[in-house]
Formats: C-alpha cells, structure tokens, sequence
C-alpha cells in the first residue's frame, strides 16, 4: 500500500480545535446557559456503566481537568456501596460555571477503587455567554513547548494545555499549562503510542484525545482515566473503513468527524466522514458516514456548537458544511466561505465562540480569521490577516480565552498568536509638550465573545493621552460581538528622555482590564504651567494662591500678576526654590486679572500667559 505523506506546500493534514460557537443544538446533557464566572443551578446527569464494579471516585471534568467549569455537587444517587453491572444507571449532581464564552465541553467519570477502572462516562455541555476582548493587531506569535517534531494538528484544552500531532515522531505531544499558560519552557509529554505519520488531534470533555493515525489509516482515541492521559495509555481504533485520515474533531456529544485526502494503491481520497457516538460512545463497531460531497483535497476540520462543519480544502478554499437542526449528512449543503484561498492551500480550520473561522495557509505562511456577522461566516465575511511568517502552518486552534495556536510545521514549532494581549506601540521623538509626529497610534479591539462588550473607561498614564478624535471605542455605547472599534493614543512628552506608559482599558470582559505597553523619548525643555488655582475660573478673594509644575530643564520661576498681559501692578515675585506663590493686593471688582508664568531655559526666558476673573466684593 502507497500513502501520499503531506507535502511542505501546506497540504499536510491537521486537527481541529472543539471550542465552539454559541449554539442552539445540544443533543448531549447541556447545562443551562450562563453567565461567564456565574455557577448555574445544580444540574444532574445520569451515568450509564459500560463496565461492573463500585463507583469509589466519581470525577466531574472539564476536558479532563477537575474544579473548572464544571464541578460535583453532593446530591446524585450513585454509591460506592452497591455493585453496579454494565447498563445500570445512577446520578451525579453538578455546578457549571462558565471559564469563558461559547459552548464549553465536561464529563461526569467513575471510577473503581483502584482508580484505574473506568465504570462508566457521560459527557456534558453547556454555554457560557460573556464578552471577550482582543487585540488583532498584535501579530506576536511566542513558543510553546521549545520545538516539535514537523507538528500538524493542534488542539487546546479548557486548562490552556495544547495537544499537537507530530508528524514525523510518530505521536501525539502535550504541552502543559501552568495555571492555564504555556510556554517555551513549558513541560511537554507524550500521549499513547503506535501511532505512524500522525496529522490531527482532537479533545472531549473527558480528556480522551482523538487521533488521525495517517499511515495506519485509522482514527484513534487515547482513552483518558479521570481526565488523564500519558505515554501508556489504552488507545483504541474507532470505526472501521478509513484511509489516509487527515484532519479529526469532536464534537460536544461525541460524534467525531474526520476528513480522508491522499492517495492509496491508485484511490484518490477526498472525503468527510463522522465517526457516530452511541451515548458519547464511539468504539471499532460505530457507524461511519459520509458526510456533504465535492471535496477534493479536504484536511483540517472543526465543527462548531450548532453542528456545522468546517474543512480546509487545498484545492477548493474553506468550506461549510452545514447543519440542519444539527444534523449533518452526505446530502448537506456545502457552502465556499472563501474561495480567495484556493490560491494558497488553506490546511486547517478552527472556530471560536463568535463564529469566526482560523485558517492557515500553507503557501502564504500565514493564519487567516473570516469574521462571522451575527455569528455566522459567510461567503461575504471579511477576511484578516492574523500573523505570518510562519512555515507551512498546518494546525490551528481557538482557545477558550481568546488566544490562537498553531502548528508551524516547517520551522518544527508551536506557536501561540497573544491577540488577548494588547500590541505594544512605540512613538516617534518628540519635543516636550508637543504632540507626536505619528499620533495618534491605534489600538484596534474586537469582541469575539456571545455578548456585548461594555467599556467603562480608557486610562493613559503621564506624556500619553486618549485620542478623542481617532477613538471610536465608546463608554456609553456597547461593542456588539464581532464588532471592531479602536482606541487612539498620543504621545505629548513633558518629561525629557525614554519614557514608557501603558493604556488601560477597563471593561467586562473575562479580564476586567486589558493594557498596552506605551513608548516614546521626549527631548528638549517644557516650560511650567499653572495649575491652581485652575486657570479661567474666578479667584476667591484679595489674595490667591498660585500654584505651577516645574518643567523640564528649568533653572527658575517668575510670576507677574497685573490688569493686562505682561502687567504685574498687582503682583510680582522671582521663587527660586519652591513653586508656589501667595499674591495679596488683588482685586475686588470681578475684572479680568492676568498672570504671566516665566521660566528661565538656557538662559533665556519663556513664559505662558493666564486670565482669572476678579472676585467681586459683596456677591456670594
């Protein structure tokens, strides 16, 4: 038997990320949907043992991890008292509480004593509503897990671990999230074995990984016990009939889809297939179908929380299949949302809570998104650039938090694009007080969550200032989801020399502020200026206060106070040392009084004029 092996243009198979879009669908026990960060009413799902034995650990998981989104609660009616046989039931109660927005993925799990048993498993589902903000602008892609073997698939779990396919290693690798962040640095494992040219990984909500096992011409499950899976694991093969898969995903009841491409003792291979879950459940004995038609060289796949299918076709572009009342089936329709890609070998597809389609692009080197309208991609949708330099990126994937990673295959690395993290901007040099020759800068926000994205505030620390003009992000008016406004930032130094700063951005997203790193160098002298009593307003009484800021490169002050610009008939005085000022003598008739504030700079003199309004004797 001949099997094409991916070729570096970027038609190498791939895997999918399974977080979701927003759905109506849900054929899986769903908890209710709720608020990102709010706990639902006690929920309770009914687990079916496939094997007998006592229940002595009952785990509630989210993509194998415990404690997140969906946790125990006491209540359920199974015990670790009575001898259960294969096809009894019993309940366990449960929490969720929603990690970030979108279609989130959970099992229920028991175990025997031994904790090495599985008895029975039943996957859950539900829907966390909730903004999500991020940055498209920062094309940073930083390093995951110090380099991988020509990677491919790529998948990332509810606790920010990413599953990846390496090709040539023959295996599938995780790279373990610290407190959900991964890294250079990060701990990298190896799942399973027996695998031979591995091109796609997937995830479930008990933490079993699904493999395309190429050369072995197979799907097949890493099963996970309690959410956990290593080197030795049991790996089983599901379904039968499959050659040459390429790209896999799961879906939140279970179902796996699979895409087929290459060729195989002179058999061209270019189909969609779903592996059918019977109760969560796929094995060797489960069903495969075939699902849409006209593909001719499909490899990655996703599937979103509604059912639709999305398949990155090296010779068509990206395509849709899509679901009816999420159903999918040989005769669904297939829609073209991008055909502009046909010239650059689209190799994996991914999509997030909003609706937005991840592509990568084996020719270009680059990941694309196809911004979703109301949650839905379109032959119309726009389309943006990401990142690039890459090397034949073959893998993508949607985290949960708003992060995307990839599978850049040609530089044998894992890479994460931080579009939650706002880009850094970096100013010209700028004379003191003096606005900059590229001001204002941009920070362009998008919310890729399920609901408005509200913001309260928008805060530039000192020699940087909130662009007025340019920002068309907004305190009093919500940002709809995938709707993209930006933030403008100016850069007027008063202090000479580097400077940094941050912009904050204050709002209900998952991270209730978000900040961009601010830089510019001021150079030159800022002269003082008045700052109390505040400039324009009327004084007090016969005698004042006057306060003003140093400057920069100033040697001394003077103040001259009088009936007009320059005068000083009613006050005048040189400070050296301090920058404050008591004038008596003032006027008592409500006449303008003006105040001209010098500073000494290289030896010459600057000044700044100012007005106030005289307080007039016997008005309140």
């Amino acid at each position: 038997m001949t099997i094409a092996r991916p070729r570096t243009r970027g038609s190498v198979r791939q895997s999918v990320v399974l977080l979701a879009s927003l759905a109506a669908f849900f054929p899986a026990i769903y908890a209710q949907t709720t608020p990102v960060g709010t706990t639902s009413a006690t929920q309770t799902a009914t687990v079916t043992f496939t094997s007998a034995g006592q229940p002595a650990t009952t785990d509630v998981l989210t993509q194998g991890a415990p404690l997140l989104d969906f946790k125990f609660v006491a209540g359920g009616s199974c015990s670790a008292a009575i001898t259960y046989q294969p096809g009894n039931a019993c309940t366990v109660k449960y929490s969720f509480t929603p990690g970030a927005p979108g279609q989130r993925f959970g099992a229920v799990q028991l175990l025997d004593s031994t904790g090495t048993v599985v008895l029975g498993t039943t996957l859950l589902t539900g829907t966390g509503t909730g903004p999500l903000a991020v940055f498209p602008g920062n094309k940073t892609a930083s390093l995951l897990g110090n380099g991988a073997s020509e990677p491919t698939g790529v998948a990332v779990d509810s606790a920010g671990n990413v599953y990846y396919a390496a090709f040539e290693a023959d295996g599938v690798h995780e790279i373990v999230a610290a407190d959900g962040v991964v890294s250079a640095t990060s701990t990298v494992k190896v799942l399973g074995s027996g695998f031979a040219y591995t091109t796609g990984v997937a995830v479930d909500g008990a933490g079993n990984v699904f493999v395309a096992d190429l050369f072995n011409g197979a799907i097949k499950e890493i099963l996970a016990v309690g959410g956990v899976t290593s080197s030795t694991s049991t790996v089983i093969t599901l379904g039968s009939g499959i050659s040459i898969p390429a790209g896999v995903a799961v879906d939140g009841k279970g179902d796996v889809f699979l895409t087929e491409s290459g060729y195989s003792n002179g058999v061209t291979y270019d189909t969609v297939k779903e592996i059918v879950a019977v109760n969560g459940v796929t094995s060797s004995n489960s069903t495969v179908i075939t699902i849409g038609s006209g593909f001719l060289e499909p490899e990655g796949i996703a599937v979103d929380a509604k059912g639709n299918v999305y398949v990155a076709d090296a010779d068509l572009g990206v395509e849709e299949i899509v679901a009816v009342d999420g159903v999918v089936s040989s005769t669904s329709n297939v829609v073209t949302l991008a055909s502009g890609f046909y010239f650059n070998s689209p190799s994996a597809t991914a999509v997030d809570a909003a609706g937005n389609v991840y592509v990568t692009s084996g020719n270009s080197n680059a990941v694309y998104e196809i911004v979703a309208v109301d949650g839905t991609a379109s032959p119309s949708s726009n389309v943006i650039e990401l990142a690039s330099g890459f090397s034949y990126p073959l893998g993508v994937a949607a985290g949960g938090q708003g992060n995307v990673y990839v599978a850049d295959y040609g530089n044998n690395l894992m890479k994460e694009i931080l579009i939650t993290t706002p880009p850094s901007l970096a100013f010209a040099t700028t004379n003191l007080g003096s606005t900059s020759s590229d001001s204002p800068q941009p920070i362009q926000v998008q919310n890729i969550g399920n609901s408005s994205l509200d913001f309260s505030a928008f805060t530039a620390s000192s020699s940087f200032a909130v662009d007025a003009t340019s920002t068309t992000c907004s305190t009093s008016i919500p940002l709809p989801l995938n709707v993209f406004c930006n933030v403008g930032v100016n850069f007027i130094p008063v202090v000479d020399g580097p400077l940094t700063g941050t912009l904050t951005l204050t709002d209900n997203s998952i991270t209730a502020q978000q900040s961009a790193q601010l830089s510019g160098t001021g150079t030159g002298s800022l002269p003082a200026a008045l700052i109390s009593p505040t400039p324009g307003t009327t004084l007090t009484g016969s005698s004042a206060t006057f306060t003003w800021t140093p400057g920069t490169n100033v040697a001394n002050w003077q103040i001259e106070i009088g009936s007009s610009p320059g005068g000083h008939q009613y006050s005048t005085a040189n400070p050296q040392y301090t920058t404050t000022y008591k004038a008596t003598g003032l006027p008592l008739d409500g006449s303008t009084v003006y105040v001209r504030l010098y500073s000494r700079i290289n030896n010459a003199w600057q000044f700044n004029d100012y007005t106030y309004t005289a307080y007039k004797q016997g008005e309140k």
